[in-house]
């Protein structure tokens, strides 16, 4: 529970930086990038433990790009359900994923 709320906090400062990185991305205040945090954070937790063993299988035939383009779908999807979270294109949403997947890796990393 301790590691959710961290990686809840980190992502939501992250979400928050978006639109400094991406100028695609639209994020109203921190509220909503907290509740876009968490939101990505369950959808990858359901996501992996229903089809963990086909991501894996993705993510090694694809060196990684299908994780990419599946957490930018999660980002796309996320920011449709969050008021306050707008992004104009899906290549705006896979960008800001990778972005995403890189910094939060490596704050969650940092911060351990």
């Amino acid at each position: 529970m301790i590691d959710f709320i961290k990686n809840a906090l980190i992502g939501g400062g992250l979400a928050l930086t978006l639109p400094l990185v991406i100028s695609g991305i639209k994020v109203l205040d921190f509220k909503a990038s907290l509740k876009l945090a968490g939101i990505i954070l369950l959808f990858n937790m359901v996501l992996y433990w229903i089809f963990g063993f086909l991501l894996k299988l993705a993510n090694i035939l694809t060196f990684g790009i299908g994780k990419v383009i599946l957490n930018g779908v999660v980002l796309d999807v996320g920011s449709d359900i969050v008021d306050g979270i707008e992004i104009d294109s899906f290549k705006n949403a896979v960008i800001g994923a990778l972005y995403l997947g890189i910094t939060w890796t490596i704050l969650a990393w940092l911060l351990v």
